[in-house]
C-alpha cells in the first residue's frame, strides 16, 4: 500500500503546528506588567522581577514609608548591582 506524500506533508504540518501551539500556551513569553502599564501596548522579554523601573519604584515606596515613620529603609535586593541609582 503506498502512502500519499500529500497526506503525509499534511499530517506533518498539523503535528509541527500543534506542537507549536501546545509550548507556546505551556510557555507564554515573559511580561512586564509595569513597563506594559507605562507605554501603554505589551512589553515582552523581561517580566517585573527584572524590571529596571519596577525595581526603582520598589526602592521608592520602602524609603518613603520609612520616612513616614522615621524608621531607616529597608535594605532590598540589588538584581543589578546598583546599575540603575534611585535618581536617574
Amino acid at each position: 500500500m503506498s502512502v500519499n506524500p500529500m497526506v503525509v506533508a499534511a499530517l506533518t504540518g498539523v503535528a509541527v503546528l500543534s506542537a507549536q501551539a501546545v509550548y507556546r500556551r505551556l510557555h507564554p513569553d515573559l511580561t512586564c506588567v509595569t513597563c506594559g502599564t507605562r507605554s501603554g501596548h505589551r512589553v515582552v522579554g523581561h517580566d517585573d522581577r527584572a524590571c529596571r523601573d519596577f525595581v526603582q519604584e520598589q526602592r521608592r515606596r520602602a524609603e518613603a514609608a520609612a520616612a513616614a515613620t522615621g524608621n531607616p529603609p529597608p535594605p532590598l535586593p540589588d538584581p543589578y548591582g546598583h546599575a540603575w541609582p534611585r535618581n536617574s
